[in-house]
């Protein structure tokens, strides 16, 4: 295009005319070039922000000597989480039950990495930077730590718990308390043993307390650590480590160990030194024979691990749900249960017998058993009362030593509690007998209560329904069930009435008058039956 130009006559200057299009283009190339120019400079300093806060995030993890080997992106509508596949001792299940896919594992926001068929290593685990609470508020004093911490997102556990306050209190110099519960609604809690309650000295909150043990909290999310002061042991931590999760029926906290010479977690049959090969132990009181891999009557909770200096110390989570504990190669450990609340007690011992002695204090001791309880015993189930006798002559003929004999459910009529069997009716003689001799009598008495006799002819259900003793339904009945009694019915008594000791006591003071037993077998202390009638 050729140019036109103007003359300045005066000073003979010839000054290019140039179209108006021409300026309009070359004014809107400077506008889109400081416009790509700010957009650069925006995501240079945007990308700068998140390599310096993924540094400050990742130091933990370059502590535990993570190991990544690739990258996984799990895309959500509200956030992104990055998974770091690591060694799989450090793999937390994050799908323990069902059957699990690359999809319903990462609807959970968790890694999916699959292992070799039959493996115990979990497919789908947490991610290193799983969370799902932030902090608060924390306030610190001489004897307790207190923080406060808001649900950020929900799990895929029905009723997340919106707010949660963890406790942290310094009880004695080797005993610690970590209570991680809602603030808002009350959550059951066990009534039994009661816990003694510890009076602080206030006299010198000024003065630092002397402890066993440091610990340290989570940077803006649920997490601990507890560290021996000694040797700076870390005992149990439980930072960006695993998925904490707080819902209504499920709860999960996971934590790393010193070693895995642990011990304890009844009852359960296995070798007294526990496995920790991918092993879940259940807790849930079950009347069975004892045998391996299956839950017994009882459920304790507790364990004990030596370290590696020769020390030792013990952790006791204090909540009666239902529940599993699993183990794993790290070693690391895992709780689960679905109920009640977070309430670990931790021992700092250092010797074994210390740490059982900690332990006990909180549990209270048991009882100290009479001295003939000690001695041989014998019993067996099926036995009318001349095969009694007939079993007696011939372990005295043996020269066997002997000292007590025990009655299972056959002595009674119908199977019932209180009562004694028409082809029993001598029994009081032969335990007058092992009296005179020395030797002790045991008999056997289920806390459940035959429900379907006749009106009027048996007393221990008439005043257990007229006292409203026994655990009622959701109708406000009494719960009925099926145990050994032979008419099919059985109701039990709640002992969280402190009404239905003295009714218990009651029955078993009557009831001695007419069989003189030394010791009753209580072999389901707790509601046992085999079908419910709803």
């Amino acid at each position: 295009m050729k140019l036109k130009y103007k003359c300045d006559i005066k000073s003979n200057v010839k000054t290019p005319i140039l179209h108006k299009n021409t300026v309009l283009k070359s004014t809107k190339c400077m506008n889109i070039i400081f416009l790509l120019l700010s957009i650069i400079l925006l995501v240079a300093t945007l990308l700068c922000l998140f390599l310096k806060y993924n540094k400050n995030n990742s130091s933990y993890i370059e502590i535990l000597n993570y190991r990544p080997k690739e990258q996984i992106y799990i895309y959500n509508s509200s956030f992104i989480n990055y998974c770091s596949v690591v060694s799989d001792d450090y793999k937390f299940d994050c799908f323990p039950r069902g059957k699990v896919n690359q999809n319903s594992c990462e609807e959970r926001n968790c890694c999916w990495s699959p292992s070799t068929p039959n493996s115990q290593i979990p497919w789908c685990y947490y991610p290193s930077n799983y969370t799902n609470y932030k902090v608060i508020n924390v306030t610190k004093s001489r004897n307790e730590i207190v923080s406060y911490f808001n649900l950020t997102s929900n799990t895929n556990y029905i009723n997340d718990i919106k707010v949660l306050c963890m406790k942290v209190f310094f009880q004695t110099a080797q005993r610690l308390r970590i209570k991680i519960y809602d603030p808002v609604n009350k959550r059951y809690e066990p009534p039994f043993p009661e816990v003694p309650v510890l009076k602080l000295d206030k006299s010198n909150i000024n003065v630092p307390l002397v402890s066993d043990y440091i610990i340290e909290l989570a940077e803006n999310k649920v997490g601990f650590a507890i560290i021996r002061k000694s040797d700076n042991v870390t005992i149990f931590d439980s930072r960006n480590i695993g998925g904490f999760i707080y819902s209504d029926q499920f709860i999960q906290l996971s934590a790393l160990l010193p070693t895995k010479y642990m011990y304890g977690l009844g009852e359960h049959r296995s070798n007294l030194m526990l496995d920790m090969n991918w092993k879940t132990y259940t807790f849930f009181n079950h009347d069975n024979p004892p045998a391996n891999g299956i839950n017994g009557y009882g459920s304790h909770p507790f364990y004990l691990i030596l370290e590696k200096s020769g020390k030792s110390h013990g952790v006791f989570l204090f909540n009666s749900n239902a529940m599993d504990i699993i183990l794993q190669p790290m070693p690391a450990i895992t709780y689960r249960t679905i109920g009640g609340i977070l309430d670990l007690y931790y021992f700092m011992g250092p010797t074994p017998s210390d740490v059982v002695s900690q332990y006990t204090e909180i549990i209270g001791n048991p009882f100290l058993p009479s001295y003939w309880t000690l001695g041989f015993h014998l019993c067996r189930f099926g036995q009318t009362l001349k095969e009694l006798l007939h079993v007696y002559n011939r372990t005295v003929s043996a020269g066997i030593p002997w000292d007590t004999h025990w009655n299972d459910i056959d002595y009674m009529k119908n199977r019932n509690d209180f009562t004694l069997s028409d082809d029993f009716i001598e029994l009081p003689k032969y335990i007058n007998f092992l009296h005179e001799i020395g030797m002790h009598h045991v008999v056997i008495l289920d806390p459940g209560i035959s429900s379907r006799e006749p009106k009027g002819t048996y007393p221990p259900y008439d005043d257990g329904l007229k006292k409203g003793l026994f655990i009622k339904n959701s109708s406000g009945l009494p719960l009925e069930g099926q145990v050994w009694n032979l008419n099919g019915g059985t109701v039990f008594p709640d002992f969280t009435n402190p009404m239905s000791i003295d009714y218990w006591i009651d029955q078993v003071s009557f009831y001695h008058k007419i069989l003189p037993f030394d010791g009753l077998w209580i072999v389901s202390k707790i509601v046992f039956c085999f079908k419910l009638f709803i």
